[in-house]
């Protein structure tokens, strides 16, 4: 069963200096979907552990700075397919 189209959300809030998490989820999707981040071009970015976690969907953000802000995109993937969303962050 592909993955429904997922949930994206921010958890804290976006200050300079703080800390925020982005989730990300799907209530569908056998077997369970995988997850990725990214942020945006121009200022493409790819996510890897321990900052993301791929199964539960979540990016911790930390010392956040103005240079963070932009457009991130969860994509929620298995092998039936696959599903965005995305998140603005201004910090």
């Amino acid at each position: 069963v592909p993955p429904a189209t997922p949930t994206c959300q921010l958890h804290g809030n976006a200050v300079v200096g703080a800390n925020v998490t982005l989730s990300c989820s799907s209530r569908k999707g056998k077997p369970s979907p995988m997850y990725q981040w990214q942020r945006q071009p121009p200022t493409l970015q790819v996510f890897f552990p321990p900052a993301q976690d791929q199964a539960r969907g979540t990016l911790k953000l930390t010392n956040l700075s103005l240079e963070m802000s932009g457009v991130y995109v969860c994509r929620a993937e298995n092998e039936a397919g696959s599903k965005n969303c995305s998140i603005v962050l201004e910090v």
